[in-house]
């Protein structure tokens, strides 16, 4: 079951935002519109979670969210030339572009 969660809460001369609204703002550094959908495949660990998109200008991105209690870290391979690893902190987002029209 799917359960709507709101990321922005408009009450009365009050905002309430939640952590689904900078989940999304982290996303939107990265992803641009008209972005697709491309496989991500490998480590697997309890609490990780990770996307990649190929953005219009050619550029990728990547998105990974750790919800574990303690730092995970990723290891990005898109061939010989173009790898990274970096720590995500414990319950963190970590975003990130390169390539075409990236700005590196």
């Amino acid at each position: 079951m799917n359960t709507y969660i709101p990321c922005l809460l408009v009450r009365t001369e009050t905002l309430k935002y939640n952590s689904h609204y900078y989940d999304l703002a982290q996303c939107a550094k990265v992803i641009r519109p008209g972005a697709v959908r491309i496989g991500a495949s490998g480590y697997t660990a309890s609490g990780l979670t990770y996307l990649a998109f190929r953005n219009p200008d050619g550029s990728k991105a990547f998105v990974a969210l750790n919800r574990s209690a303690g730092e995970q870290t990723v290891a990005v391979y898109e061939n010989a030339d173009r790898s990274f690893k970096y720590t995500i902190p414990a319950k963190s987002i970590a975003s990130f572009r390169w390539g075409a029209g990236a700005e590196n």
